[in-house]
């Protein structure tokens, strides 16, 4: 197999996005958002919680497998 296939074949890998779901670090509920439309502008993106109402920069990232549906 030539170089450039190689390369191509893992470029087209890495192109595939995983579905990811955010979870707050305190509660683990999926109800984060953004605190402003302007957050994550000049500064680290700061998200609220809507159960517990934690706000900052931390988040639990869980990715879902597509397999899993309707479970």
């Amino acid at each position: 197999m030539r170089i450039i296939e190689r390369i191509r074949k893992i470029l087209s890998l890495d192109k595939k996005k995983k579905r990811t779901l955010i979870l707050c670090p305190v509660c683990n509920s999926p109800g984060l958002s953004p605190i402003s439309k302007f957050s994550g502008w000049l500064t680290p993106k700061i998200y609220r919680c809507d159960k517990c109402g934690y706000k900052g920069p931390v988040y639990l990232e869980v990715e879902l497998d597509e397999q899993v549906k309707g479970a």
